[in-house]
């Protein structure tokens, strides 16, 4: 089982095993780390020890964190798009002004040409 699976299993981040892994010795570096059956039995032990609130506590750090990000990242986003208008509105400022195109009638079908005379016959 990788470190990524036992921490979806227990609820807890991969973080939490692997430092709850270092506790006891046992060599996981990253999330991607196989962890050995025997050792298992371990990490879900000390996995299970966490208090809740130590739990909840990270989660909400977690979620406070996320959120933070996503209101930086619209903030930006936002800078963005009001730089972009005022450089816009300026352009259109400098534009020469055209006059507006005149009102013109209504186009009519061209009449369509008589029909020549028959040519009398001789």
């Amino acid at each position: 089982m990788r470190v990524y699976e036992l921490a979806k299993e227990a609820g807890v981040t991969s973080a939490a095993v692997l430092k709850a892994a270092e506790a006891r010795g046992i060599d996981a570096t990253s999330a991607i780390s196989v962890l050995g059956k025997y050792d298992l039995p371990h990490l879900r032990e000390a996995l299970s020890q966490m208090s809740d609130t130590q739990l909840h506590e990270k989660r909400a750090a977690k979620r406070a964190k996320s959120l933070a990000l996503s209101r930086t990242a619209v903030e930006q986003d936002r800078a963005k798009l009001d730089e972009h208008l005022s450089v816009a509105k300026a352009a259109d400022a400098a534009a020469p002004k055209r006059a507006p195109a005149p009102a013109s009638a209504p186009e009519t079908a061209p009449a369509a040409e008589p029909a020549p005379a028959p040519e009398p016959a001789a």
